[in-house]
């Protein structure tokens, strides 16, 4: 909502990623799903949980499946980036 690039923090799904990981979830259902993998972050959780329930499978969870750190932008909006790293 606010278009701040999150990388490796942790944060929990919006509403709306919850409608969508449901959406996904449902769009899934009629194939036949071996293993679920997902990252140690919540939102990765909380939207591979929602596949699991479908396919009666558990979710392994890795943490080398992480999104990319963003270093010092990572948490920032993409304003906020701007005014304080101009080049």
């Amino acid at each position: 909502l606010e278009n701040r690039r999150i990388g490796q923090l942790d944060a929990p799904l919006t509403m709306r990623g919850v409608a969508q990981s449901r959406a996904i979830a449902d769009r899934l259902s009629h194939l036949s799903i071996n293993a679920l993998y997902s990252s140690d972050l919540g939102r990765a959780v909380q939207t591979a949980e929602q596949i699991a329930l479908i396919s009666n499978k558990p979710v392994l969870v890795l943490k080398g499946l992480r999104e990319r750190h963003l270093g010092m932008f990572q948490g920032l909006t993409r304003t906020e980036i701007q005014e304080r790293y101009p080049k």
